[in-house]
């Protein structure tokens, strides 16, 4: 700008244009504006430089006007309400979590309001649930060792706006709770004054859920006797020179989600009217377990090579111990010390089976704890046993049932809150002994025989049925006298 000595005033007008509504989020903060002048003349060194007498510099402040009344301030009145379900969270699981919200404002226009819900360690941020007229943005933060989610409720969120809608949450990691989750949430503004809601607590329950699973087999699951080219040997010193090894094979499975220590305990009959029939030989645990028994192979046996262990779980193995069952097998044919005959009107005698289990007989007894047995693993314990053959013997013709249990104690979790309570859980392995007949085929059970007949008699009454629908059974008669005259005449 040029201006002259002793003239009148130089103005100059300058227009500046806002934004739209939509580019700029402080509406709060006043617009600045501000003018600085100097002159502007070339360096003489003949001529002194004129300088400027009083303040080259001005400063102006530009308020938005706001629908706040009068005195153009704002007074919003900021109301938060949030739900969850009642489901616990489950620590080793990755728990998925809504948490809805409802966001009101009772009174004047909140700008820049936004809600905000500091995540501790182990949860995340998935997703904003809920369909609403303007679409809710959500963002996390890092903050420290916590997660800061942000959503923008609205610029200003105007005197009576409702918003409801939910967050997705992810949780995990969560071993070292103490039984509880909590974190605020909180509706935060730019306003000057009451400008934040009430802090709302959520608290999420935390426990601690196992599902274990235990398996018994046994192999080979029959033996019968009397065994091809066996006979008895009594110094020697080999376990097949006593009779055949009987494998009881018990694995223990954790389906989670927690971790958990447990006791397996194995318990396996020995003698029955004081003779020796399960003989036990030797015990293989997994390398973690750790096993406290009973003397094994006290006689002092030559260990053989390791039996490979059944890896099929088939339900024909896999017997769960019952009340209703073990009374049965006592009422049937259990472990008496008698005969344990019975007759059969169709046929022949015949000896129930006498069951040789914990309840009946003196027992072997193992246990095993087992530290830390996490999510999807798996134990196995396998004990080999002699079915001692002269002992069986003794007692021809008679069918055995040696029966074996295991079951689990849950001793504790690396969790400072208790787990659920673990139905317990009881299984068997059963290897049963046979006899043959005398005449080296095995006896034919009645049933099986008139079942048979059944059959047949049903299949000949079939095949007369279709004969006879196909005519087979239809005559042509020769005619009579009577009949050839009567044919002539016509």
């Amino acid at each position: 700008m040029d201006i002259q000595s002793n003239s009148q005033r130089t103005c100059n007008d300058v227009s500046a244009y806002l934004r739209s509504e939509n580019e700029f989020k402080d509406k709060l903060s006043p617009i600045v504006v501000s003018v600085n002048f100097s002159l502007n003349t070339a360096p003489s060194s003949s001529a002194l430089p004129p300088i400027i007498h009083g303040n080259t510099f001005l400063q102006e402040q530009i308020h938005i006007l706001l629908d706040c009344g009068e005195d153009n301030i704002c007074i919003p009145d900021l109301q938060l309400r949030a739900s969850w379900g009642e489901d616990p969270l489950v620590i080793g699981a990755d728990n998925l979590v809504k948490i809805y919200f409802d966001a009101e404002n009772l009174g004047e226009g909140a700008y820049e309001s936004e809600l905000h819900a500091t995540l501790p360690t182990g949860a995340h941020y998935m997703q904003v649930l809920g369909d609403t007229e303007e679409k809710i943005l959500c963002t996390p933060r890092k903050a420290n060792d916590t997660e800061l989610v942000v959503c923008e409720l609205g610029n200003p969120m105007k005197n009576g706006a409702k918003i409801h809608a939910g967050l997705l949450l992810s949780i995990s990691d969560l071993e070292d709770s103490e039984g509880n989750f909590s974190f605020p949430m909180q509706i935060k503004s730019r306003n000057s004054q009451n400008s934040s809601s009430l802090v709302v607590w959520v608290h999420l329950k935390v426990t601690v859920k196992i599902s274990l699973d235990l398996l018994g087999n046994s192999h080979p699951s029959d033996v019968v006797l009397p065994l091809s080219n066996w006979k008895p040997k009594e110094e020697s010193n080999k376990p097949l020179d006593k009779g055949e090894i009987a494998t009881h094979v018990y694995e223990l499975h954790n389906a989670g989600p927690g971790t958990v220590h447990v006791k397996l305990v194995i318990e396996s009959p020995e003698h029955y009217e004081g003779d020796i029939f399960l003989y036990p030989l030797r015990l293989k645990p997994d390398e973690q377990l750790n096993c406290t028994f009973a003397d094994l192979n006290i006689l002092q046996l030559d260990v053989v090579e390791p039996t490979k262990t059944p890896s099929n779980f088939s339900k024909g193995g896999d017997h769960s111990l019952k009340k209703r069952e073990v009374s049965g097998m006592d009422q049937d044919g259990g472990n008496t010390g008698t005969d344990n005959s019975t007759s059969n009107k169709d046929g022949p005698q015949q000896k129930q089976p006498t069951t040789l289990s914990c309840s009946d007989s003196g027992c072997w007894k193992a246990e095993c704890l087992i530290e830390n047995l996490g999510k999807g693993k798996r134990v196995t314990v396998t004990l080999e046993s002699i079915l001692w053959i002269s002992s069986f013997m003794k007692r021809p013709q008679q069918t055995f049932k040696l029966t074996s249990r295991g079951y689990f104690q849950v001793t504790g979790v690396p969790y400072r809150i208790k787990p659920v309570a673990v139905k317990d859980t009881e299984k068997q392995a059963v290897t049963v002994v046979q006899w043959v007949t005398p005449d080296g085929q095995k006896e034919i059970p009645m049933w099986w025989i008139i079942l048979g007949v059944l059959g047949g008699l049903l299949i000949l009454a079939l095949f007369v049925f279709v004969m006879w629908k196909l005519g087979f059974f239809r005559r042509t008669r020769p005619p009579s006298d009577d009949q050839e005259d009567l044919a002539e005449d016509r």
